[in-house]
């Protein structure tokens, strides 16, 4: 609770003591102030009946992984996600460590729930002699996931330099969750319409005339982003890594999210990429202006994880390789150079 108001002497009756009067601003205060406390009450209540849920079955998916005699670990976690309406929150989430292949999985609360119901299922036939271990399909096994390339960290890149018309060139972090863990270095700048780098010998330059933000509204702005390599990645997703971003109001057309993704690479925690790619705001209108001067992209860094035993099997989904990429874009310039000539005649 908050303190009371100090006493006044009230000069009308001098035997008489009056509150002093609060601002508007003192109740405001002390209201946000009670109602974030409550806030942080219904989310401690909250993690603390996902405990609940999560842990005593845990340890029932432990015992069921030993009696199928599956070398399978189970933990309970906490972890802390960024939530875009509260910010920093913790979560509960469980880690599956397949210890034969060094694979590790992390499932959410109702993932691993639902999975802990197959599994009772999995052991009851198991123990009525229903089922044969040695040909279960792996889409048939709730012990199993796919080992496919899950989102190693990220960095964030602020545009204001882009507003002033200045590069951004620089080492970012790579974070997991609140911990660093590598860097990655990225280069922005505006560029010429073709997509070529501004020269520094060049005498004159198209955005000499920019003086302030403001001076791009209405503008075209060509930039040309370079996704260069990361360093100190966790050596467990050797076996392939790539970078994925999207950037507001500028979206990738060959793509149905909009998304950018650089080559695959693979066998090091140090990647190479050597991407980039051109990037057009037609005419620079309030809310890309203001994402310039106050916004900022996200740098996902995915990796694939290495299988110690040989045996895992990965997702399907095929990561185009460097070669792969240039050679889809050569085929995309051309049909567009082929549509361009149709719509001419």
């Amino acid at each position: 609770d908050s303190p009371p108001p100090p006493l006044v002497f009230d000069h009308h009756n001098p035997r008489a003591f009056a509150a002093a009067p609060t601002t508007p601003a003192q109740p405001r205060a002390a209201e946000e102030r009670r109602r974030a406390e409550r806030e942080e009450e219904k989310r401690r209540a909250l993690l603390n009946d996902e405990l609940v849920q999560v842990m005593p079955r845990v340890t029932e998916a432990n015992a069921l992984a030993n009696e199928l005699r599956r070398k399978i670990k189970f933990e309970t976690k906490i972890t802390p996600v960024m939530s875009k309406n509260e910010g920093l929150i913790s979560q509960v989430i469980v880690q599956l460590t397949d210890q034969e292949s060094g694979l590790e999985f992390r499932w959410s609360k109702d993932k691993f729930i639902n999975r802990v119901y197959l599994m009772r299922e999995m052991f009851e036939k198991y123990s009525a002699g229903e089922l044969d271990l040695g040909a279960l399909e792996p889409d048939e096994d709730p012990f199993w996931d796919p080992n496919e390339a899950v989102n190693v960290g990220y960095c964030t890149v602020f545009f204001k330099p882009l507003a002033y018309c200045m590069p951004i060139d620089d080492d970012q972090q790579i974070y997991v969750q609140t911990e660093s863990q590598g860097i990655m270095h990225i280069k922005m700048e505006p560029c010429k319409p073709d997509g070529s780098a501004i020269s520094e010998e060049e005498e004159e330059s198209i955005y000499d005339d920019i003086t302030d933000p403001t001076d791009l509204r209405g503008r075209r702005l060509d930039v040309l982003v370079q996704v260069q390599h990361a360093r100190g990645l966790p050596s467990k997703f050797n076996a392939e890594v790539f970078v994925e971003f999207e950037l507001y109001k500028a979206p990738n057309p060959n793509r149905p999210d909009g998304k950018y993704l650089t080559p695959v690479v693979k066998g090091t925690s140090n990647p190479d990429f050597n991407f980039s790619q051109h990037v057009t705001w037609e005419s620079v209108d309030e809310d890309v202006l203001n994402h310039l001067l106050t916004g900022n992209a996200f740098f996902n860094v995915f990796g694939l994880q290495e299988d110690k035993s040989g045996t895992a099997q990965t997702s399907k989904k095929k990561l185009l390789t460097a070669g792969e990429v240039e050679e889809l874009q050569a085929e995309l310039k051309k049909l567009g150079e082929l549509e361009e000539k149709h719509m001419a005649l």
